[in-house]
């Protein structure tokens, strides 16, 4: 009795709680697992209903938390598949005073609504702007700055939670106390030859979409209604990298030269991928913050390749504009971000990084989101012929051989929201 009476709280507090009614809960089931003894813990009502406001406003952007704790009970947002018209939400329920002993799970269907005006406005809205596709959630000042610029910083847009669990897998992942699965650890040239180990010796855990943290903030609700808004409803995440950038060690090599991300990526339209760039730490030109040549993601995909040796020992695949004059150029603008900050970019803005000149490390997160609508192409014969090669040259050293270009980003890549379509 006291379950019914939750489910259909549920809906009440959607409707109630949510002035536009833009979600309604359309599913809900409660699984209790056989209890470990005599009696049988059934959670409060109030935590039940609970947990739903909880996510939907955490939906909404109205609070980061992801648990909540009430009646003795602490639940974790575990899954969220968000669709384009419903969102599937699991969240597991543990005791509070042993978070080990599972008291059960919730399964939840909500569907989402647009009003005839959305819908409206999302079409309309697609022939004015070249560069993002709706304003499901950017405001009119957002999608023009973006529009012009190539790039946009939201401030405070991750919460510290989340990101502190990320920090935590990549320490894990560097004294192998995490499973690896099909992320690969890319290690500094540099330190490489002084025996250091750990976070002073990796600098990037790429390929992380498919590690159950990680993937927690590739597929966090308000930071996919800022990708929604710039690409469209089916999004795939496509490349996917945890960055740390060691304290420099004389030689350079905790650079990134500047170059644009389209080099890397065998599909398109360029239009329909958009980066995702999270600082995990306060960002600053002295640690190696990025920098963007605003306006420049309007132009054409340059030729690249290695810098001179004379500039530093420099890693695997960082490669440079072949053109590159842009060390000095006085448009640079340099992005100092605070922890939880997040720089939206187009794939052909012109950016690099800094070294760290600190004794700190300078971690970020990011993922390249692409439409599903996007196709592969040959890359052959055109500028991005030396990355196809490296890349390909790189699998076949890991006996991975009679493959293409393309198949690496498929076997990568994950369907974040929406429908899977070419990608």
């Amino acid at each position: 009795m006291a379950l019914s009476y939750a489910l259909h709280t549920f809906s009440t507090l959607v409707s109630t709680s949510i002035t536009d009614n833009r979600l309604t809960v359309i599913v809900s089931e409660y699984h209790q697992p056989p209890p470990a003894s005599d009696q049988a813990f059934e959670p409060g009502i109030n935590s039940l209903c609970g947990l739903v406001v909880l996510f939907l406003f955490s939906h909404l952007g109205r609070t980061a938390a992801a648990v909540y704790e009430r009646d003795n009970i602490y639940s974790r947002l575990i899954r969220v598949n968000c669709l384009s018209n419903y969102i599937v939400v699991m969240l597991n329920l543990t005791n509070v005073s042993d978070k080990n002993v599972k008291v059960g799970s919730t399964l939840l269907l909500i569907q989402r609504h647009r009003t005839i005006t959305e819908e409206y406005q999302y079409d309309q809205n697609i022939s004015e702007y070249k560069y993002s596709v709706s304003d499901l959630i950017l405001t009119k000042q957002q999608r023009d700055f973006y529009e012009i610029n190539g790039y946009l910083v939201v401030p405070k847009l991750i919460p510290d939670y989340l990101l502190d669990r990320c920090c935590n897998r990549f320490i894990e992942l560097c004294h192998g106390k995490a499973p690896q699965n099909q992320i690969t650890m890319m290690k500094d040239i540099s330190r490489m030859k002084t025996g250091d180990q750990g976070e002073y010796l990796y600098g990037k855990a790429q390929d992380i979409l498919w590690d159950e943290e990680f993937y927690e903030y590739a597929r966090y609700p308000k930071m996919l209604d800022y990708v929604e808004s710039f690409i469209g409803p089916n999004v795939m995440g496509m490349h996917s990298m945890f960055i740390n950038k060691q304290p420099d060690i004389g030689t350079n090599s905790s650079r990134h030269p500047v170059h644009q991300d389209l080099h890397y990526f065998p599909f398109r339209p360029a239009n329909l991928i958009v980066a995702a760039w999270t600082a995990c730490v306060p960002i600053t030109v002295n640690n190696g913050c990025l920098y963007v040549l605003p306006g420049t993601h309007t132009g054409d995909l340059y030729p690249h390749t290695y810098p001179e040796p004379k500039d530093g020992e420099i890693n695997k695949l960082y490669h440079e504009l072949k053109t590159n004059n842009n060390n000095d150029d006085p448009k640079k603008v340099f992005l100092e971000m605070e922890k939880g900050d997040t720089v939206f970019f187009h794939p052909l803005l012109i950016h690099g990084s800094g070294i760290n000149k600190t004794q700190g490390f300078r971690k970020a997160i990011s993922v390249h989101y692409a439409s599903s609508n996007c196709n592969y192409i040959d890359v052959s014969g055109t500028t991005q012929d030396n990355i196809k090669n490296e890349v390909i040259d790189i699998m076949a050293k890991k006996g991975i051989t009679d493959v293409d270009y393309t198949f690496i980003w498929k076997h990568h890549s994950r369907l974040i929201r929406g429908v899977r379509a070419n990608l």
